[in-house]
C-alpha cells in the first residue's frame, strides 16, 4: 500500500487491513466434509509487518523476510466475509522508515495443509481452483476492486491557524507516544514461553522441551473495533460499566481461541506415550 498521500498535518488515529475472505467449499476437501464439519476446522489468519525484505537472490531460509507479528485472527472456514486487521503499528512505523509491505499468513489450526486455489496471487490472475468457480470468486474487473485489499485509516487534522510547526511538531509526537502507549496497553496475545524444566516437568515430558503458550493480557477501551474479537454482550457491558462503574466491571481480556500441544511423556507404566493435549495454546485473544 503507497502511504505517501498520507497528509503530514494529520495524526494518525488507527488503521486496519480489511480482507474478503471466501467461504471453502465442502468439495474442495479430499474428505468431503460438510458445512458443520468445516465450522469446526477453524482456520487462523495472521498479519505480519515486514521489516526488512531480505535477499531474493537466495533461496535459503535465512535469506528471507524478517517479520513481527501485528494482529491475529481465527476465522469460521465455513463463512464468506470480510475480516479486519489492526495494523495502526505499522503505519506509525512507516511514516519514519521504509515500507516494505505487510504479508499475511494462512493456516488451519488442525496443521492440515491449506488449498492455494482459494487464493488471489495477484490482480489479473484467476485464483487456482479444481472444481470451478465458487459463487463469490471474482469474475472481472468490477468484482476484484469490490473485494480487494483495503487499507483504511483513520486520522484526525490537528492544524489550528497561529500555531508553529515547533508546537505542532511537539503535539504530533505527543500523540504518537500516547498511540503507542494505547497499543501496548490494549488486550492483545503476549509471548510466553514455558521452559519444562524451569517448572520440573521434565521428569515425565520427554519432548518437547517447552513451547509456546502464549497469554492474553491489557485493557479493554470503550470503542472496540473488529480486533477486540468481542460479543455484544461485552459491548452491553463496558456501556454499563460506563453508567455505573460499581454496578459491573469491565470486560476481561482472555483468551477466545485455544489450541492443541502434542506432548511424549512418560506414563505411570514406564511407557513412552504421544498425547494431544486441548486447550494448551492461546490461539486469539478477545474482550468478554
Amino acid at each position: 500500500f503507497n502511504i505517501t498521500s498520507f497528509p503530514g498535518h494529520e495524526v494518525l488515529q488507527a488503521a486496519e487491513l480489511r480482507l474478503y475472505r471466501e467461504q471453502e467449499d465442502k468439495n474442495d476437501d479430499d474428505n468431503n466434509n460438510t458445512l458443520g464439519e468445516l465450522a469446526r476446522q477453524r482456520h487462523r489468519i495472521d498479519v505480519y509487518q515486514i521489516l526488512d525484505p531480505g535477499s531474493r537472490s537466495s533461496g535459503t531460509e535465512d535469506d528471507g523476510p524478517v517479520t513481527r507479528l501485528i494482529d491475529t485472527r481465527v476465522v469460521d472456514p465455513a463463512r464468506s466475509g470480510w475480516e479486519s486487521f489492526d495494523v495502526t503499528p505499522a503505519l506509525e512505523a512507516w511514516r519514519a522508515a521504509p515500507n516494505h509491505g505487510l504479508a499475511v499468513r494462512f493456516s488451519r489450526l488442525s496443521g492440515e495443509p491449506s488449498p492455494l486455489r482459494h487464493v488471489r496471487l495477484k490482480r489479473s490472475a484467476e485464483p487456482l481452483r479444481r472444481h470451478g468457480r465458487s459463487r463469490d470468486e471474482p469474475k472481472d474487473k468490477d468484482d476484484w476492486e469490490a473485494h480487494q485489499p483495503l487499507l483504511v485509516t483513520y486520522s484526525q487534522d490537528r492544524a489550528r491557524p497561529g500555531k508553529t510547526s515547533h508546537q505542532k511538531e511537539r503535539r504530533n509526537k505527543r500523540n504518537t507516544e500516547r498511540k503507542d502507549r494505547d497499543y501496548k496497553r490494549d488486550c492483545r496475545r503476549r509471548a510466553l514461553y514455558v521452559d519444562f524444566h524451569d517448572v520440573g516437568w521434565t521428569d515425565w515430558i520427554v519432548a518437547p522441551p517447552g513451547y509456546d503458550a502464549f497469554y492474553c493480557y491489557g485493557e479493554c477501551p470503550f470503542h472496540m473495533s473488529d480486533h477486540f474479537n468481542t460479543t455484544n454482550h461485552a459491548v452491553v457491558q463496558q456501556f454499563v460499566h460506563s453508567v455505573d462503574p460499581q454496578a459491573v466491571p469491565k470486560p476481561c481480556c482472555v483468551p477466545t481461541e485455544l489450541g492443541q500441544l502434542a506432548l511424549l511423556y512418560i506414563d505411570e507404566q514406564g511407557k513412552v506415550v504421544l498425547k494431544n493435549y486441548d486447550e494448551m495454546v492461546v490461539e486469539a485473544c478477545g474482550c468478554r
